[in-house]
């Protein structure tokens, strides 16, 4: 947008205050300058994994956003959530915090694999069970990044989880 008011007042109006998840930012393109539009966040809800199990979630890589932020949450029946926060860029993947109700996440890392990024093991001991059936690990999981949009879930706790994840531009 190329705007020449001179000396006068230039007012824009009714514009919204925060960007809905469903809509796009306009961002500048580093190299050429232009005016783009692209994706501020995005969701998505893993297959139930079942306790023990494995799962695995792709963000479209049409999505770009190759550095941001990761949340990862999850939920019982009894209104409980889990909830920890990740920093990306490309393949790396670094823990920021988790907590699950009033129990902060005890955090382990080892290596991913061969391409892949430092595998996090997050435990939430003694965390309120839920009549759900989940008991003191029922949030426990281990999170990798597996490709540059693909990311792996453990579910270590004892009862069957989705787990939802938003990345978000940085």
């Amino acid at each position: 947008m190329d705007v020449e008011a001179d000396n006068q007042p230039l007012s824009i109006q009714n514009l919204l205050h925060q960007v809905p998840a469903d809509h796009n930012i306009l961002v500048r393109d580093e190299i050429t300058g232009d005016v783009l539009s692209a994706k501020y966040s995005y969701t998505v809800t893993s297959a139930g994994i079942p306790a023990g199990g494995t799962g695995t979630v792709t963000i479209p890589s049409n999505i770009n956003i190759p550095s941001g932020m990761l949340i990862i949450r999850a939920g019982n029946s009894c209104g409980r959530t889990m909830i920890s926060t990740y920093i990306y860029s490309n393949m790396s993947l670094g823990h920021q915090s988790s907590v699950a109700r009033d129990k902060v996440g005890v955090v382990t890392s080892s290596s991913g694999g061969a391409g892949a990024s430092v595998s996090w093991g997050v435990k939430f001991p003694n965390v309120t069970g839920c009549a759900d059936g989940g008991n003191g690990t029922q949030f426990d999981y281990t999170l990798v990044k597996t490709a540059a949009d693909t990311y792996t879930i453990i579910n270590n706790g004892n009862v069957g989880k989705a787990y939802i994840i938003t990345v978000f531009r940085l």
